[in-house]
């Protein structure tokens, strides 16, 4: 019956072969015990996990130290592979990097010769950064990808209600080649996201401010946390989204 309908039988699988496969998914370490036991063990490969919250929530530190981290070997939390952060906020700084490798004894050179770090400038640039990562994974064994943040330029460049279909539309396309390089290549796929208050925040100054983009960046996120300050140096991490 499926011949008959032409289905391609390589994209067929058994569910035993499909639970196997999800075994063998690996994870990188946050840096901090407490987070990683939120995910189980780190942030997931072959999954996109989305951080969202307001300035210094702990966003781009996360992206930092994951990013940090990927290159060492699995008794140090990481995979002995490359790291793409794009960075769209001119958030990344060289010197942080620096500062948790030290901190955590790593060889910075080993660190620094396996980030790559691509500046985008506008929507157009974002999404040919990413179309582009697709066609180097691989030779540059590179295991995680990050996007800090995604909705950044979207939100510049169409601010008006009247734009909102159209940006969404360019948001899902580009959530969903994210979602296609994190489980082609069993590649960990980080993206953060800003937040925008409550229209009641004023009337109830307890509300929790909400992610900006809506269902399309929530149904395409496996994982979904929520930051946010408590205190100078302390962050509280919320699951909001997680099939486990």
């Amino acid at each position: 019956m499926l011949a008959q309908q032409n289905v391609p039988h390589k994209r067929i699988f058994m569910a035993s072969d499909v639970h196997k496969r999800s075994q063998n998914l690996e994870a990188i370490s946050t840096g901090s015990h407490n987070l990683d036991s939120i995910f189980g063990g780190g942030i997931e490969t072959g999954a996109v996990t989305q951080f969202y919250g307001q300035p210094a929530s702990g966003k781009t530190q996360i992206c930092h130290c994951v990013a940090t981290i990927i290159a060492q070997p699995k008794s140090h939390g990481g995979l002995s592979a490359k790291a793409l952060y794009i960075d769209t906020e001119g958030t990344f700084r060289s010197e942080r990097i620096q500062q948790i490798a030290g901190t955590r004894g790593f060889d910075i050179d080993q660190v620094f010769n396996n980030i790559m770090v691509a500046d985008a400038h506008s929507v157009m640039e974002q999404e040919a950064i990413v179309k582009e990562a697709e066609s180097i994974i691989v030779p540059q064994n590179i295991r995680l990808l990050l996007v800090d943040s995604i909705i950044n330029y979207y939100k510049a460049e169409y601010p008006e209600r009247s734009m909102l279909a159209e940006r969404q539309h360019k948001i899902n396309v580009m959530m969903h080649l994210l979602q296609k390089i994190a489980r082609t290549y069993r590649t960990a796929v980080i993206i953060t996201n800003q937040v925008q208050s409550e229209p009641d925040s004023f009337v109830n100054p307890r509300s929790e401010p909400t992610a900006i983009g809506g269902y399309v960046l929530s149904h395409t996120s496996t994982h979904i946390l929520s930051l946010r300050l408590s205190g100078r140096d302390r962050r509280i991490a919320k699951i909001v989204k997680s099939p486990s």
